[in-house]
C-alpha cells in the first residue's frame, strides 16, 4: 500500500520469500475507471494522463528497473496499453468502495470488452493478469479501515493499493489508484505525476513480488517498498525519461522539471544488494523476443544442405525494434551433418553472442542434415545472464510420432555426459499422452539428484497454463500437459564438480488404474573417473598412542579418487576392524561402525557416499592387549585388492593402561562421593 497505513505498522526484518510465488510474467492493463481522461485541473488535464501513463509504464516495464526483481522470480512482462471505461447509465458507481468490492467491479469492466492482447482489447483474466484501476474523482476507496486520500502525513490514507480477487472463478490481482484531487501544485510530495508514478511503481514492484500479500517477498509486515520507507533507507528515485519528446511541454515543464527530464519512482529493497534501490535504466531493453518462421520448417520436410533463412527480432513494449542488443544463441544439434549461423559465426550449444541491428534483428541460416537422422534440431535465443527466459525454433527432421500412450522425454539423456557448460540451457519435450490419444489431466514431475536429494542444476518448466515454473533443489510439482499432451522445460546446467557420478534427473509419473506411469531423462554433470586409485583416511592415525580415553569416540573419513584425485562417488569399498597383536589378526579391542552398523573382522562392502566418501566412527577400548593395535583396513576389492590403505589405534604397554585406568576410575570415585 503506497502512502497508507499499511507503512505505519512497518518494522524492521530480514525480507524472504518464495520465486515461485512471484509473477514471473505478468500481463498489465490499465482501464480508466469512468472515461478515457482522468483528473481535473490545471496540472491533471484530462487528454494528457493516459499518454504520460502509458510511456511512464512501456519505459519502466523494459528498464533495469525490473530487472532488478529477478532476484524474486521475476521474468518479463507484457504491457497491452489502457482502455477507458464507463458504467453504464442506470447503474453508476458507489461513491465509497471497499477492497473485498472490487472483484465485482472488475468482473463487469472485464465483460464489456473483448479479450485479447492488442488496441481496444483487454487481457484475458489469468493468474499473471495485473489490472491497473484507475478511479474516477468523487470515488472514495476503503481497505483494511484506511481511507483513500486521507491525510498522507499521519499515516491514515493511502494513494494506492494491490490485491488478489476472483472474477469469473479465476484468481488474479489488481491495483487501485484513487483520484486525490487537493488543488496541489507540483511540489506537493504524495499528489501529482510525481506521486502518481511514484505510486504505481510501488503497487507494481509489490503486486509482482508478493501478488496474494502472504506468500510472497516480504517480513511478515513489510513488503518491498515499504521497507524502504522505514528511517534511515532511501524511499523514492528519479531516472530519465526515454522518449521526452513524445510528452506534452506543460508536463515537462511542470512535473519533470530536471534536467534531464526524469521520472519519480518507489525503491525497493533488493536482498541481492542489501539495501534500498532503484536500478537507473539505460536504453529500453527487449522483452518481446521471436524468431521467424516458427517452426523452422515443417518435420520432415527439408532436403539434405537445404538452407532456410531465419531472422530473430527483439522489440519493447510497444514493437519498437532495439538495435545493439546482445543476445545469446545456442544451437542444440540432435542430427549429425546440421548447421546453424548467425551473422556468418557458426552457432553452438556453448553459445555465440550476436547483436541485433539497427532494426533489431539477427539473420540466421540453417542447413538441414540428411534426412536419414532422427530428431529435433532447437535453436534458442536469450538475454546475456536470463538463459531461463528465451524464445525458441527448431526443426523436427524426421516428424515427431506423438502417438497414443506416448510417455517420455525428448532428449534424454538430456545431454551427454560432462558436455554442458556451467548455465548451458537444454531444451526439452515431455509428451503424456493416454491410450486414447487424449493428454493426461495431470503430470507430476520431479527434479532432484538420482538419489532424492537436490538437484545441482535448475529446470523452468511450462505447461499449459503459460506461467513458467522454476524448479530447484528436491522437489514435485504437477502441470497441465497442452493439447497435445506436451510439457516444455528448459534445464539449466550447474558448474561441474570435483565429485565423480554426479547428476540431475527429471522424473514424470501420473497414476493410472494399474498403478503409476513413470520416465525420467537425465545429464550427469561429471562423468565416471578413472578406476580407484587411492583410498585414504583423515585423521590419521586415529589417535596418537594412548591418548584416547576408554570408550571415546572418533569420527574418520575415509575418502576414495582415482589417479587424478577426482572422488568417486557410489563406490564400493572393503572395509573391515581387528586387533593386530603377537597372536595375529582377532576382533577389535574398541568398535568401529558405519551408519550404526559394525564393520566385521573380515571385509565387508560399503559404498561411497555423493562426495565419495564413507563416514566410520571408532570408538577406543577400556584396554587394548599389550602391544595390540586397532586397525580399521580399507581396499579397493574384496579379495586380492591392489589398492589397501590403513587407520590404526595402538595401545600402551599394559601395566601403564591399567595404572592409567586405575587412577581415572579412582578419580571418578572420589568426584562422585565427595
Amino acid at each position: 500500500m503506497s502512502g497508507g497505513s499499511e507503512d505505519s505498522i512497518c518494522t524492521p526484518g530480514p525480507i524472504t520469500g518464495s520465486v515461485n510465488a512471484a509473477i514471473a510474467q505478468p500481463n498489465i492493463q490499465v482501464i480508466y475507471v469512468g472515461g478515457g481522461g482522468w483528473g481535473t485541473g490545471s496540472y491533471w488535464p484530462t487528454s494528457e494522463v493516459p499518454q504520460i501513463i502509458d510511456e511512464f509504464l512501456s519505459e519502466l516495464l523494459s528498464s533495469s528497473y525490473v530487472v532488478g526483481l529477478m532476484q524474486y522470480g521475476f521474468l518479463n512482462s507484457f504491457y497491452n496499453g489502457s482502455v477507458p471505461w464507463q458504467p453504464s447509465p442506470g447503474s453508476p458507481l458507489p461513491t465509497t468502495i471497499d477492497a473485498n468490492d472490487m472483484g465485482n467491479i472488475l468482473s463487469q469492466i472485464i465483460s464489456s470488452f473483448p479479450s485479447g492482447f492488442g488496441s481496444g482489447q483487454v487481457i484475458p483474466v489469468a493468474k499473471n493478469s495485473i489490472f491497473i484501476l484507475m478511479m474516477p474523482a468523487g470515488i472514495t476507496l476503503t481497505v483494511q479501515g484506511a481511507v483513500s486520500c486521507a491525510s498522507l502525513t499521519n499515516l491514515g490514507g493511502f494513494t494506492g493499493y494491490h490485491s488478489p480477487t476472483t472474477v469469473n472463478g479465476q484468481t488474479t490481482s489488481f491495483i487501485a489508484i484513487p483520484w486525490c484531487d487537493s488543488n496541489t501544485t507540483p511540489s506537493t510530495a504524495d499528489y501529482g505525476y510525481a506521486g502518481l508514478t511514484r505510486t504505481l511503481s510501488h503497487e507494481l514492484v509489490e503486486c509482482i513480488t508478493d501478488p496474494d500479500g502472504t506468500s510472497g517477498w516480504h517480513n511478515g509486515t513489510c513488503e518491498l517498498c515499504d521497507f524502504c520507507e522505514l528511517p534511515g533507507n532511501t524511499v523514492t528515485s528519479q531516472f530519465p525519461i526515454q522518449n521526452p519528446g513524445i510528452l506534452p511541454a506543460d508536463f515537462l515543464s511542470n512535473w519533470a522539471n530536471q534536467v534531464p527530464p526524469s521520472w519519480e519512482v518507489s525503491d525497493y529493497f533488493s536482498n541481492t544488494a542489501g539495501t534500498c534501490v532503484a536500478p537507473v535504466p539505460g536504453p529500453p531493453q527487449p522483452v518481446n523476443l521471436r524468431f521467424t518462421p516458427q517452426p523452422i520448417a515443417q518435420p520432415g520436410s527439408l532436403s539434405q544442405g537445404q538452407q532456410v533463412p531465419l531472422t530473430f527480432y527483439a522489440s519493447d513494449k510497444f514493437g519498437k525494434p532495439t538495435a545493439g542488443t546482445p543476445i545469446t544463441l545456442q544451437f542444440f544439434q540432435q542430427s549429425v551433418g546440421a548447421t546453424m549461423t548467425a551473422n556468418g559465426v557458426t552457432v553452438t550449444a556453448a553459445g555465440i553472442q550476436a547483436n541485433t541491428d539497427q532494426n533489431g534483428e539477427i539473420t540466421i541460416t540453417y542447413a538441414a542434415p540428411a534426412p536419414v537422422n532422427i530428431g529435433v534440431d532447437t535453436l534458442y535465443a536469450s538475454l546475456p545472464g536470463n538463459p531461463g527466459a528465451g524464445v525458441s525454433t527448431s526443426y523436427q527432421f524426421f516428424p515427431l510420432q506423438i502417438s497414443p500412450g506416448s510417455f517420455d522425454f525428448n532428449p534424454n539423456p538430456i545431454a551427454a555426459a560432462g558436455s554442458l557448460a556451467a548455465g548451458q540451457v537444454v531444451p526439452i519435450t515431455f509428451v503424456a499422452t493416454q491410450p486414447g490419444g487424449q493428454p493426461w489431466a495431470s503430470v507430476t514431475l520431479s527434479l532432484d539428484n538420482g538419489s532424492a536429494g537436490p538437484a545441482y542444476g535448475t529446470a523452468v518448466v511450462t505447461d499449459a497454463t503459460g506461467v513458467p515454473f522454476q524448479m530447484t533443489g528436491a522437489q514435485s510439482q504437477s502441470f497441465t500437459p497442452d493439447k497435445n499432451g506436451i510439457i516444455n522445460i528448459q534445464y539449466t546446467a550447474p558448474s561441474a564438480t570435483a565429485v565423480a557420478g554426479r547428476s540431475d534427473f527429471i522424473s514424470a509419473s501420473v497414476p493410472t488404474g494399474q498403478g503409476s506411469l513413470y520416465a525420467d531423462t537425465g545429464y550427469i554433470i561429471t562423468p565416471q573417473g578413472g578406476p580407484l586409485a587411492t583410498l585414504s583416511f583423515s585423521p590419521s592415525p586415529i589417535a596418537a598412542t594412548g591418548s584416547l580415553q576408554a570408550w571415546s569416540w572418533v569420527p574418520i573419513t575415509l575418502t576414495a579418487t582415482d589417479a587424478s584425485g577426482l572422488a568417486l562417488a557410489n563406490t564400493f569399498v572393503g572395509l573391515f576392524f581387528g586387533n593386530v597383536g603377537p597372536s595375529g589378526r582377532t576382533s577389535g579391542s574398541g568398535a568401529a561402525q558405519v551408519n550404526g552398523a559394525s564393520l566385521p573382522i573380515g571385509p565387508g562392502l560399503f559404498e561411497t557416499d555423493s562426495n565419495g566418501t564413507i563416514k566410520i566412527n571408532y570408538q577406543a577400548p577400556y584396554q587394548l592387549p599389550p602391544g595390540g593395535v586397532d586397525t580399521i583396513t580399507a581396499q579397493d576389492q574384496l579379495f586380492s585388492p591392489s589398492v589397501v590403505a590403513t587407520d590404526t589405534y595402538g595401545g600402551t604397554p599394559h601395566f601403564i593402561v591399567i595404572l592409567r585406568n586405575f587412577f581415572t576410575d579412582l578419580l571418578n570415585f572420589f568426584r562422585a562421593y565427595f
